[in-house]
């Protein structure tokens, strides 16, 4: 056989070996991307087009969500509160008011036993829970200022950690993913330190149709569009560099870093200055409630990650948000401490649905219970329909 020949056929087994290897790789990170990242958020795709002029028509035009048509409907009565099946009627004066995300509605447990309805029993009055899923303290703040009206004297505005990364985005679906239309609106810093509000996104559909596509060219003030910082990359060929890419993902990084993905996220040195907004958001909800001659409270609920963290180094991942409350004379319920008394030397999850992503099941929702009202006790906070 001729060299040339012999040089040639090596040359094309060698070409045929790397493809077969290429596409062996490409088709392991599309696996990869499509039941493992995309569900978590970290590869982005894009929602559909299809129903966002419907969206536009229902949709809560400052919060976002939730849709107002909705109220009345299963689990929230018609003053948008979850239903309390201790004292049913919306139209009765509530004794306290709550505002939050899911933590403070008690997802996944009965409405009988969120901790809500709990706390209502052992106070013997009206506990309205105006708390909603995937809200940012930001979006809860903006409910308190648009729906409150009020309600009633004492009024709880709920953290939980996670949420400081909520408060520097646009749109949802860069956290976690999903198909829902997730757009919110978000508060910035001003020249002088101060508050700005960032309405909610009021894109027509032909630019909705190229924001799925690219968020940054249309969402310039959230920390998480793509191709930022530590923001999702959208899924596209070629799967393995999109698959690279999400190492720099900010949840990837975390967990590699052993940490919970917004620990970082309370540093004062951080770009996306969410420790300043946040702690500006409560302030300014406290702020509020006592012009309105109402009561601020402050509770700063843990996930499971950062229990976890606590128990191994003694510090809260939120101990910065604690601290700069606690400068302004502002002393929040941190939930964290009291779990940990509780707990003793039990597993932490003993208090929680799942041990993975889960909130507070039965137990953990009585526990947040007892806790506000001991707090109320020892802070001298009457509970009172006047």
């Amino acid at each position: 056989m001729e060299p040339k020949k012999t040089l040639l056929r090596s040359i094309i087994f060698y070409m045929v070996l790397i493809l077969m290897a290429a596409v062996v790789l490409e088709a392991g990170a599309y696996l990869v991307q499509r039941f493992f990242l995309v569900p978590k958020g970290v590869v982005y795709t894009p929602p559909t087009v299809d129903g966002y002029t419907q969206y536009l028509e229902k949709r809560d035009p400052v919060m976002g969500w939730p849709i107002p048509a909705s109220f009345g409907i299963r689990d929230r009565d018609l003053s948008g509160s979850r239903i309390v099946p201790a004292f049913p009627d919306h139209r009765q004066k509530a004794c306290i008011t709550l505002y939050g995300d899911s933590y403070t509605w008690a997802k996944e447990v009965a409405d009988a036993d969120a901790w809500g309805n709990q706390l209502a029993k052992m106070l013997n009055c009206r506990v309205a829970n105006l708390g909603v899923g995937a809200y940012g303290t930001d979006q809860a703040y903006l409910r308190f200022k648009n729906r409150h009206r009020g309600r009633s004297k004492i009024v709880i505005l709920g953290h939980l950690s996670e949420n400081i990364v909520r408060n520097v985005i646009q749109f949802f679906n860069l956290l976690y993913g999903g198909d829902d239309y997730g757009f919110k609106p978000r508060f910035v810093l001003d020249q002088s330190g101060a508050l700005e509000l960032i309405p909610l996104p009021a894109l027509t559909v032909a630019e909705f149709g190229l924001m799925v596509k690219k968020p940054q060219r249309f969402l310039k003030y959230d920390y998480l569009s793509t191709g930022g910082l530590s923001g999702a990359y959208p899924a596209k060929f070629p799967y393995t560099l999109t698959a690279l890419k999400a190492y720099n993902h900010l949840r990837v990084r975390a967990k590699l870093a052993r940490k919970p993905f917004w620990a970082d996220f309370y540093q004062a040195h951080h770009p996306s200055k969410a420790l300043s907004i946040t702690a500006g958001i409560i302030k300014a909800f406290h702020k509020d409630v006592l012009a309105q001659n109402g009561v601020p409270v402050i509770v700063v609920f843990p996930m499971l990650a950062d229990i976890i963290v606590y128990k191994k180094t003694g510090t809260w991942v939120y101990r910065p948000l604690l601290d700069d409350l606690r400068k302004a004379g502002i002393e929040a319920l941190n939930m964290g401490t009291v779990f940990v008394n509780h707990l003793g030397t039990k597993n932490p999850c003993d208090l929680f649905t799942n041990c993975e992503n889960g909130h507070y099941n039965e137990k953990g929702n009585l526990v947040v219970a007892e806790a506000v009202r001991d707090y109320l006790r020892k802070e001298n906070i009457s509970v009172s329909l006047k």
